[in-house]
């Protein structure tokens, strides 16, 4: 090509229409930026050079694009765990409140809704609010957001939101309102990123409405079960409502057993506990939460046991506890 000819050529080259990233000096080609000049190639080692400079430079763009967008969308790895079985006494409220002191201690962020109106968990923790079911029934049925609901409690790291009696309304109430199981997933989808690390819910002794929506609402079912004939043959009509549950209101739902008040000087505690452990059916944990008088008293002190009596043989199991949820989802 004669001198006037790449002359004339470089000037169309230059005329051309060009993006806004071209216009910026930026070369953008099949999803890649690099910041290598627009003009005309310099020769194959010229450019071959700009870009292996450039590698850097769209390593560290990529990344901050990614933390940009987390941020943005407010991703959140809150875990959700519903705290169930309809028997009442098999331990539920003491590992709610128990698990969360576990959970606290090592460094998580924990929230507690009570969704029980005997509000058992709320008085452990010493807060005794009658307007307090009011408040969070009213977000169940109108909506709203759960965070300034939410109070100190006498465990480090572990934030209530409290129950009283009168949210015994929210069973009429949800039933009534058209995709009531769903309020309280939705709810908790509104907690601001990076308020809590675990969201524990203290459900009823009972398969009504307000565990429906604790169903819905979490991922993991955590079902603690004391060791006794009663309680095992329990837990057949809580596998029908987790199997109907996840048919109508949350697939995803998963389920663990926790193995509660066991001794193991008794031949029958062990025996349970195997059978337990034999059934193909369920997910027992590896933790097993032994019997204690001092779990039976931590209650009047307002304190959990891991405050309570901390060298306690129950206390240590909740510490296990919480290290065997860590590790793995149920």
């Amino acid at each position: 090509m004669d001198g006037s000819k790449s002359r004339s050529a470089h000037r169309a080259w230059i005329a051309r229409p060009r993006s806004a990233g071209q216009k910026a000096g930026l070369r953008i080609k099949r999803g890649r930026r690099s910041t290598a000049p627009t003009g005309p190639a310099t020769g194959r080692g010229g450019t071959k050079d700009k870009r292996k400079g450039t590698n850097g430079v769209i390593g560290v763009l990529t990344l901050i694009g990614v933390l940009d967008l987390i941020g943005a969308k407010g991703v959140s790895s809150l875990r959700t765990i519903a705290i169930a079985n309809q028997k009442g006494g098999a331990g539920k409220t003491t590992t709610t409140v128990n698990l969360a002191a576990a959970l606290a201690a090592r460094g998580q962020a924990v929230l507690i809704i009570d969704l029980d109106p005997q509000a058992s968990a709320s008085a452990w923790l010493g807060i005794q609010d009658e307007a307090a079911g009011d408040a969070l029934l009213q977000v169940l049925t109108e909506g709203g957001e759960l965070a300034p609901l939410a109070q100190p409690s006498t465990a480090e790291r572990v934030e209530m939101i409290a129950s009283s009696l009168t949210l015994t309304r929210a069973e009429v109430a949800l039933r009534d309102a058209i995709g009531g199981e769903h309020a309280l997933r939705e709810l908790i989808a509104g907690i601001p990123a990076g308020r809590w690390d675990f969201v524990l819910i203290d459900c009823p002794p009972a398969l009504g409405r307000l565990t429906a929506c604790a169903l819905a609402a979490a991922p993991e079912l955590l079902v603690p079960c004391e060791i006794s004939a009663l309680s095992l043959a329990g837990l057949a009509a809580l596998r029908k409502t987790v199997t109907a549950a996840r048919r109508r209101l949350n697939p995803e739902l998963s389920m663990a057993v926790l193995p509660c008040r066991v001794d193991n000087r008794t031949r029958l505690s062990r025996a349970l506990v195997e059978r337990l452990e034999r059934d193909p059916e369920l997910h027992t944990l590896r933790t097993r939460i032994r019997e204690s008088i001092k779990a039976r008293e931590a209650p009047a002190s307002r304190q959990s046991l891991l405050a309570y009596a901390p060298e306690s043989g129950a206390a240590e199991d909740y510490r296990s506890l919480a290290a065997e949820l860590l590790e793995k989802r149920i």
